[in-house]
Order: structure tokens, then sequence, then C-alpha cells
């Protein structure tokens, strides 16, 4: 399977970009399938079927890293940066 992505598709983007800090910040996936990309600042992540907030209890995603995950068409995904204020790039990779 290829790893190279369309950004955009019939108008819609096809990525995000979400600064993170000291808050909680939410997106819906549209693909089912989704990779996420930390900067330098590892992070918590959490999932649902609507609006979420990630909190220090949920799963961690490590600093510097690219992972993918199968979801839900529609699930709500939240950040929190671990420490500071950072970004996370979430790409709809379906």
């Amino acid at each position: 399977m290829s790893r190279y992505h369309t950004l955009y598709n019939a108008g819609a983007a096809k990525f995000a970009t979400l600064q993170t800090g000291a808050a909680s910040v939410n997106t819906a996936v549209n693909g089912r399938r989704i990779t996420v990309i930390t900067n330098g600042t590892s992070h918590f992540m959490a999932f649902g079927t609507s609006t979420v907030a990630a909190t220090t209890g949920s799963c961690v995603i490590p600093a510097n890293a690219t992972l993918d995950f199968n979801f839900t068409t529609g699930t709500h995904v939240a950040f929190l940066a671990a420490s500071g204020s950072a970004y996370v790039t979430v790409i709809d990779a379906d």
C-alpha cells in the first residue's frame, strides 16, 4: 500500500495540524485510517464517538512519532501536550 497521501479530496482537507498545550484539542476523523505525527513533545491521546478530552490518564504518543490508527468514520480524537505547547498533525490515510 502506498504511503503517499493526497491532501485534498473534493474540496475537503485531508489533514489537520493542531496546536496543543495545557488544554485538550479535539478533532473529528473523516477517514477510517489516520496517521498521527508528533513534534518534539510527547502527547496524550483520547478517542471516542463524540467530543472527547485528552487527560494525563490517556494513552501516550511519544515525541517525534509517526503512528497509524484505524478508526470508524466520525470518531473524535483529542490531544494534550505533555509539557509546554506543541503541534500534532493528523492525516487522513485512506
